[in-house]
């Protein structure tokens, strides 16, 4: 009889403490998920932050009235690490008519021997679409690059071929220098 009572009593304690972990890991997986949902939704504000602080720069780059595009770089150069992406923001204005603008990004010179620098490209180098400008407007976009963690070490120089109504319109050049990955 007493064996008996003793197993009720352990069945009870167990079913407590099943009930307590349950409780518990329910309570730290409802704050994960908060967690993970705050962290996403933080990070996804930064994006769009950054990239109307990218339009505002380019923006501001086209301080000449005739200046028909800019890249957003220093220097015109591009220093990107083996293994890490890279974007390289761009625009285009429109001086004159509404038009349908594309655009094409085109290697110029390379010293690279055994690697071909497009294949760095992570987003379409070109404007799969035509682009609707209205006069006076403008376009901004990103080229991404990436190059493998075993490229190389080499200085690439690229032009974007932008063509209004199928004309060209104007052709900024940028370079693009692959550096070694770091050890960290």
């Amino acid at each position: 009889m007493v064996i008996s009572n003793m197993n009720k009593k352990g069945a009870i304690e167990l079913s407590m403490t099943t009930v307590v972990v349950i409780v518990l890991a329910m309570t730290m997986l409802i704050l994960g998920l908060t967690l993970v949902r705050t962290i996403f939704t933080s990070a996804t504000n930064a994006v769009k932050l950054t990239d109307a602080q990218v339009q505002d720069q380019i923006k501001k780059l086209f301080v000449n009235e005739e200046q028909r595009s800019a890249i957003y770089l220093t220097e015109q150069k591009a220093d990107v690490k083996q293994g890490e992406s890279f974007s390289i923001a761009f625009g285009i204005r429109n001086l004159g008519n509404d038009g349908a603008f594309t655009y094409t990004t085109k290697p110029v010179s390379k010293n690279c021997l055994r690697d071909d620098p497009m294949k760095w490209f992570v987003l379409p180098p070109s404007s799969s679409e035509s682009i609707a400008i209205a006069s006076g407007g403008m376009f901004s976009n990103r080229l991404a690059l990436k190059p493998s963690d075993t490229a190389e070490l080499c200085l690439a120089q690229f032009r974007i071929e932008i063509r209004k109504d199928g004309i060209v319109y104007d052709t900024p050049t940028f370079f693009v220098e692959t550096k070694s990955k770091s050890l960290l």
